[in-house]
């Protein structure tokens, strides 16, 4: 909103500017505004319902002036500039109507003398008006359930609250868990089951009573490890995968999983007197999945054969009846392309750590298409209906994206698989500059569940990390010239760095191979003078700071 009350001493301010529009321009004046607002600054505070360091202002239609910083013809306007550390001015909305061409919307650092910024821009001749942007917030806000345990940082990490905070999953959603088998009496998933509305009528009864899914291994409704399995048990990966997809979230005891409410399907493909670490019968799981009618099809398995046509065969039909098909990219650190993950309709998933690193463990390639969290994955085990434990892989990176997928198609049922992926990769966070060894082979980033639901992501770790960075941030000299040094003294890396122009155009970038909490910085003799913006890329976010080149 626009200044028009206050105390009298901003109403002393105010009326020097309006005289300042009726009169000749008194630069003296401008003075006693810049003085008089450091002298009150500590008196101001943040207004939540405001976008911090952000004001609009409009010129008169009546003038000629472009808003832009370190403009050298006008005293007036660098003077307020360097008082409030205004770092760009951008005309962000032309070619509407005229007086959008006339509104400039101006970023500066010193955010808690916003009302004395506004105030002086005001008393600028050529400017009708200054105002703050209003934050205009959605009905949902980030929820979080009673039953997250500390172990699950993966939750945090791609931003579950904040999309729990727009859908918390349905019922109606169904995720296959094509697998091993999995303990449909655990506290955690016997209440999130897939249940067979017509258990004895489907596909002529080769399927009699499947209540809850199927054992294509062993040709029976009982999808259950063996008895006796422990949690040491290779048996007990199925029940891993399970409760990192949606294992029952809000319920007061083990762990929360980002689908919430959705329904698990229980598939078992790996026969009693088998070893527990092979999947005899993977493809006749994905077809059950199929005619029984998933939603998602989540695939913690595969291998290097890609000639299996008729296991390529049944995955497009997947695709075809619009089921969102998942796998794992595979454990052995290679490039090489891993099956049926690099099949065409199937979302590959490679696993990164607690830091967005590549696991050390996990295949890569530009066949891959997602991250997600899969190292030291804290969730659901089938040693006893109470068991939990941690383990790692590309398998437990697999069902966090398929949980995330269901949790879409609940928000947004009509969507096809195709759009799903789309959603997944246009959502995802970048984390190749934390890669830079695999640059372009972790698929499209780490996902990141706040803005695939479209909502906005609330950072829940490392504020105090990235406050203590900005603190520390040096980039000097300052005024300077063709040599640059960006120091952060609390000890912290830079992963890289971009300089903006007056306008927000990029005219300088870098990403750094090797991190380094210090860095020379040569500037091209092609950027000429002017008032630039750094933007400093750390593990914990982004800093900027103004820079004037001499």
């Amino acid at each position: 909103m626009c200044i028009t009350k206050g105390s009298q001493r901003k109403l002393f301010y105010a009326y020097i500017g309006t005289m300042m529009k009726t009169t000749m321009w008194p630069l003296m004046a401008i003075m006693m505004l810049l003085v008089g607002s450091a002298k009150i600054a500590d008196a101001q505070t943040i207004d939540s319902n405001y976008v911090d360091g952000v004001v609009y202002v409009k010129v008169l239609d009546s003038s000629n002036v472009v808003l832009a910083p370190y403009n050298n013809n006008n005293v007036a306007l660098n003077l307020i500039l360097q008082q409030y550390a205004v770092d760009t001015m951008v005309q962000p909305f032309p070619g509407l109507n005229s007086q959008l061409d006339k509104t400039f919307r101006v970023h500066f650092s010193n955010h808690a003398q916003i009302d004395q910024l506004i105030i002086a821009l005001q008393a600028l001749p050529f400017v009708e008006y200054a105002e703050k942007e209003p934050i205009y917030r959605t009905e949902s806000s980030p929820f979080t359930p009673d039953d997250i345990a500390a172990q699950q940082f993966y939750l945090d990490k791609i931003y579950a609250r904040d999309a729990w905070g727009v859908s918390q999953g349905s019922p109606n959603i169904v995720v296959a868990i094509v697998d091993n088998g999995l303990l449909t009496t655990h506290q955690d998933l016997a209440s999130v089951l897939w249940v067979n509305p017509t258990p004895n009528t489907g596909l002529l009864d080769r399927y009699p009573n499947d209540i809850n899914g199927w054992d294509v291994a062993d040709g029976d409704n009982n999808p259950n490890p063996p008895g006796g399995t422990t949690d040491a048990d290779p048996f007990v990966h199925g029940t891993l995968c399970a409760g990192l997809a949606g294992a029952k979230s809000n319920n007061g005891v083990g762990i929360a999983s980002i689908g919430f409410n959705i329904r698990i399907m229980a598939v078992k493909c790996t026969k009693n007197s088998a070893a527990g670490n092979t999947l005899t019968n993977a493809y006749d799981g994905v077809y059950y999945a199929i005619q029984a009618g998933a939603d998602v099809i989540s695939m913690s398995w595969g291998g290097s054969t890609g000639s299996f046509l008729t296991g390529e065969s049944i995955i497009n039909s997947g695709a075809s009846a619009g089921i969102v098909m998942l796998a794992a990219a595979g454990n052995d650190n290679t490039n090489s392309m891993y099956y049926p993950a690099a099949y065409n309709n199937v979302i590959a998933v490679t696993s990164t750590d607690a830091n967005d690193t590549k696991s050390s463990f996990s295949n890569y390639g530009t066949w891959v298409d997602i991250a997600a969290p899969g190292r030291g994955m804290y969730t659901t085990s089938a040693g006893s209906n109470t068991s939990y434990g941690t383990a790692s892989g590309t398998s437990l990176a697999t069902p966090l994206v398929a949980g995330l997928a269901a949790l879409i198609l609940s928000n947004e049922p009509s969507l096809s698989p195709a759009q799903v992926k789309a959603r997944l990769l246009q959502t995802s966070d970048d984390i190749n500059a934390l890669n830079p060894n695999y640059s372009g082979q972790l698929g499209a980033g780490r996902i990141n569940a706040a803005r695939a639901l479209g909502t906005t992501p609330t950072i829940i770790n490392g504020v105090g990390d990235l406050a203590a960075i900005e603190v520390g941030l040096q980039i000097y000299p300052n005024p300077g010239n063709n040599n640059v040094f960006i120091e952060l003294s609390n000890g912290a890396d830079i992963i890289g760095i971009t300089l903006h122009d007056a306008t927000g155009k990029v005219v300088l970038t870098q990403n750094i191979v090797g991190f380094d909490s210090k860095l020379h910085v040569n500037m091209p003799a092609t950027i000429p003078p002017g008032f630039y913006i750094w933007r400093i890329k750390t593990e914990s976010g982004i800093v900027s700071r103004s820079w004037i080149k001499n």
